[in-house]
């Protein structure tokens, strides 16, 4: 109201001091009129810069520590695999495998409830709490000694991390614009990569230093180390993560940034202008009726059942027997040799993230790199040489992780019409989802190493599924902005007539 006032006294000052015959009058009021409104323009851009700088060094940063925690003690399964765990256990292949699914099991029996509630309660204290939960039980795994101990560990291990991927996820959706939420999505996910790059060699200096110390193996203390290093930073978010917009933030908020964030948000929203919270059936409802929801869940189960290639990843290197004279033992050899590949993965996802964010485009940002995927699934399942074999890992490793962030924000970005739908139709689409992660690794059959065809075969199918859906989800959205924009020019030519059906954003393609 401040800034119409003062627009509205310049210009009466104008008239009050331009002789009444003269012709300028009209002219100087006008150009007095546009100065004042781009002085209002540039300051709530320089408000808008200054509020991301923050999110940028606080509610970022926290989040990424947690995903990289959480990716590692989700991960370190696959680093315990050819470093004894089995032995020690007295674990079979298929018994191994269920381990894995039972993770999944966890994951998905929780996963919707908790993000039911993630709207409804405080997100700071909410995933804070999970983070130290799942870091907790993730130490816990350096206690088993037996395969039923396995199991129960790996059952909460999944219901403990249930509620953050998701929660996350909505909490940026909550503070930051389409525009950048892309970017920041990328650089969240792009740490599972940056994970797998550099968790090989952190791994491997820790089993080669503390091997055998007080009577532990080296992937015990794996478990010990990073479930601790978790702790600490669930102490951060509690202290550093803000809550919704619409309740504040925290105390490195300055005065009227939150209003600033929930003006942001209201300007983003595609669609239907909401403003007040719905009731959580409601946004069940709208979220299960939206043939939206189901295409992405086709395009993330597919894309979760690649899921396997990573618990197997190093168990596959270890197969080729690469550079036999080599005088570093297999084990540590083979976890250094995981790092190159996924170090490409990191590069390409972060090009696309940055391109994909550039030019406002999706379907082949995230497309692309499943054609590359889809070609090193095809070498492995095509041939037992080990340099090819190789290579092909860097294609289908870089290539089913490059476009993931980019799926999960064009999730966000395309269901949003309301909180309670966004945090519904995230958690339908990550829980349906994850019954990928429940087959895959039952894909990589004993009998079947080392060449794994079977495996390979039925991702390449899976990839070609993925390809599908992201074209069907391209041509839905083309749809739906048509219809907006007819919205659009209705409510422009009608002179207010009707309800407005849209307020000048588009879905992203």
């Amino acid at each position: 109201m401040a800034s119409v006032e003062k627009i509205a006294d310049a210009i009466t000052s104008v008239i009050s001091r331009t002789p009444k015959n003269s012709v300028s009058t009209g002219a100087g009021s006008e150009a007095r009129l546009h100065d004042a409104e781009h002085g209002e323009e540039e300051q709530r851009q320089e408000q808008d810069k200054k509020l991301v700088r923050k999110l940028d060094m606080t509610l970022l940063p926290v989040l990424i520590l947690m995903c990289l925690f959480q990716a590692v003690d989700k991960s370190l399964l696959s680093i315990a695999k050819i470093n004894g765990i089995e032995p020690d256990l007295h674990l079979t292949t298929h018994q191994f495998n269920v381990s894995i699914m039972v993770f999944q099991a966890g994951y998905l029996t929780l996963q919707l409830p908790s993000n039911l509630l993630i709207t409804r309660v405080r997100p700071s204290i909410y995933l804070s709490t999970c983070c130290l939960l799942w870091s907790t039980v993730a130490t816990c795994h350096a206690l088993v000694h037996s395969y039923s101990q396995l199991l129960a560990v790996r059952l909460l291990l999944g219901c403990c991390d249930a509620p953050f991927f998701v929660g996350a996820l909505h909490l940026l959706s909550s503070w930051y614009t389409r525009s950048e939420l892309t970017k920041r999505t990328s650089i969240l996910l792009g740490v599972l990569v940056v994970t797998l790059t550099f968790m090989g060699p952190m791994c491997a200096g820790i089993v080669g230093g503390l091997e055998g110390l007080n009577g532990w193996r080296g992937w015990r203390w794996c478990y010990l180390v990073f479930g601790v290093g978790g702790v600490v930073v669930a102490g951060l978010g509690w202290v550093l993560l803000p809550d919704y917009p619409e309740g504040g933030g925290r105390f490195w908020l300055g005065s009227g940034e939150a209003e600033v964030a929930r003006r942001r948000m209201r300007e983003d929203r595609v669609g239907e202008k909401v403003v007040e919270r719905r009731k959580l059936w409601v946004g069940c409802r709208d979220a299960v009726g939206d043939v939206r929801v189901w295409i992405f869940v086709l395009m993330f189960m597919s894309r979760k059942s690649l899921e396997g290639l990573y618990y197997y990843e190093y168990a596959i290197i270890q197969s080729l027997h690469l550079f036999p004279s080599s005088p570093v033992s297999p084990q540590t050899l083979t976890l250094i040799l995981g790092s190159p590949p996924a170090l490409v993965a990191a590069i390409l996802a972060f090009i696309g993230a940055y391109t994909s964010d550039r030019f406002s485009e999706r379907t082949y940002h995230i497309t692309i790199p499943l054609l590359i995927a889809l070609i090193g699934l095809i070498i492995s399942a095509a041939t037992l040489d080990s340099a090819a074999r190789y290579v092909a890992m860097y294609l289908w490793l870089a290539g089913s992780v490059a476009g993931t962030a980019l799926a999960w924000s064009w999730v966000a970005n395309s269901i949003q019409e309301t909180p309670e739908k966004k945090a519904v139709g995230l958690a339908i689409v990550n829980v349906l989802s994850g019954l990928g992660g429940i087959w895959a690794p039952f894909l990589f059959r004993g009998q079947d190493a080392p060449g794994y065809r079977l495996a390979f075969g039925v991702l390449s199918g899976f990839v070609v599924v993925d390809v599908g859906c992201c074209l069907v989800m391209r041509w839905v959205l083309g749809r739906m902005n048509v219809r907006l924009r007819r919205g659009e020019e209705e409510r422009r030519g009608g002179e207010g007539e009707g309800e407005r059906e849209g307020n000048g954003n588009l879905y992203v393609l």
